[in-house]
């Protein structure tokens, strides 16, 4: 294989890792980007599928909960008004 930039033969390729993005831009992803061992042209990148996967499952899960806890304090606030409302007739 041949770098399309230096033209020079690649006999293998650099990965650097793990993380991909840019930090100011965002998000960072689990991943690999593979560069020209002699000219550090970039030649491709990779994101770990699963990693991805974990990322969306915690944040949904963050997600979840949160609302989950928000909905449980207005379905208390509404018993308890309730029960006041009851207990005062």
């Amino acid at each position: 294989m041949k770098c399309p930039k230096c033209g020079r033969t690649i006999p293998g390729v650099d990965m650097i890792g793990p993380t991909v993005g840019n930090q100011v831009v965002g998000p960072l992803l689990d991943g690999y980007v593979a560069v020209c061992p002699r000219c550090r042209s970039i030649l491709g990148v990779t994101v770990d599928p699963s990693a991805i996967a974990q990322q969306v499952t915690d944040a949904m899960g963050a997600l979840i909960a949160s609302q989950s806890s928000h909905l449980l304090a207005q379905l208390r606030t509404t018993i308890e008004e309730a029960a006041r409302t009851t207990g005062s007739k």
